[in-house]
């Protein structure tokens, strides 16, 4: 067994004896995922596959084979370009993976009622166009998201590490750099700033509100005219604050930014960009390819395959506790407060909450 995939399942005390998984196979950091289920003693787990930019499915179904035959598994692993209604009936537990998304009311509805979906994320990261939340509510499909910012999921270190690599890649050399660091989440962002100035930056943090940050939004564009040009960097990681910050209609432009400073560089972790304003500012900006908001540019697969597999866990075990609630026949409120009292499941807030 992978030791990664051994030590997930200890770390989390996952056990998914006499439950059926339905995840997706993917390549890369994701193509042991369905291998954390099955290592946890899944009796069955289905997994959907499609071709994507990484890899095709053709590929993703070779290599999955190939590590179920040498963990001796293939009998409790089937992968499937397309689900039927036989695959959605007897599923205990959803992962809210890409390749499933959207979950949408016709999957929802061939559900049975003591099925559960763990969002492999924290519930503000909810987006519409991936689950039909509704839809779920009206079957009684419990669905809960999992906190990454307390431990056993304490997702911050690599939070930490994704800047420290992002600003590098970016061509920063962190050490002696002053970085310009924008964001609102604490999760995300309080790792990168200490990520970086204990490898010797100065760090100036914006955000929308928080608290820890050192000035909020509202003084960005002023601060940028005063001070941009003593900077070596912009790292951008808002995955909260959805309105445009940076670009014409923003707070402020790049091309602002490159006529005050034409030699900052910019990494980009997540946000809502002009990104026709960045490409025409001449300025040098990583990755190339930039996702729109909501959706991570550079995230924790960079890294490495373990906070994707750490994640995944975490997920999983929120997934285990409230199935096994709900098929002892606790209600949907009963079922959600012992999945957070007994896992690192997350609550919505507001009229989307189960409590």
């Amino acid at each position: 067994m992978n030791p990664k995939v051994k030590n997930l399942v200890t770390k989390y005390n996952l056990d998914l004896s006499d439950l059926v998984i339905l995840t997706e196979a993917a390549s890369g950091a994701y193509l042991l995922n369905p291998f954390i289920a099955l290592a946890a003693g899944a009796q069955k787990v289905i997994c959907r596959v499609k071709t994507s930019h990484y890899a095709s499915a053709e590929r993703v179904i070779k290599e999955t084979l190939s590590i179920a035959e040498k963990e001796d598994c293939l009998e409790r692993i089937i992968i499937k370009e397309e689900l039927d209604l036989s695959d959605l009936s007897e599923v205990d537990i959803i992962t809210n993976s890409g390749h499933l998304r959207p979950i949408h009311k016709g999957m929802i509805s061939a559900l049975k009622e003591t099925a559960v979906i763990p969002l492999m994320w924290e519930t503000w990261e909810f987006r519409d166009q991936d689950l039909n939340l509704d839809a779920c509510k009206q079957k009684e499909i419990l669905v809960l998201g999992t906190n990454e910012s307390v431990p056993p999921c304490d997702m911050r270190k690599y939070s930490g590490m994704i800047g420290v690599k992002l600003a590098l890649e970016a061509g920063l050399e962190i050490a002696g750099n002053k970085i310009l660091l924008i964001g609102s989440t604490s999760t995300l962002c309080q790792p990168i700033k200490e990520g970086l100035e204990f490898l010797g930056a100065q760090t100036v943090w914006f955000s929308q509100n928080n608290p820890q940050s050192h000035f909020d939004y509202e003084h960005l564009k002023a601060y940028i005219f005063e001070n941009i040009k003593d900077f070596d960097g912009v790292l951008i990681a808002e995955h909260y604050y959805p309105e445009l910050i940076f670009g014409h209609d923003g707070i402020v432009s790049f091309s602002t930014i490159s006529q005050l400073n034409p030699d900052i560089k910019i990494g980009i972790s997540c946000g809502n960009l002009d990104v026709d304003d960045l490409k025409k500012s001449g300025l040098h900006y990583f990755p190339k390819d930039i996702q729109p908001f909501g959706y991570m540019t550079y995230q924790s697969y960079h890294v490495g395959s373990l906070p994707v597999m750490d994640l995944f866990a975490a997920g999983l075990k929120v997934g285990e506790v409230m199935a096994r609630a709900r098929l002892k026949g606790m209600s949907l409120r009963e079922s959600a407060l012992y999945a957070l009292n007994n896992s690192p499941a997350m609550d919505f807030e507001g009229d989307l909450s189960w409590l």
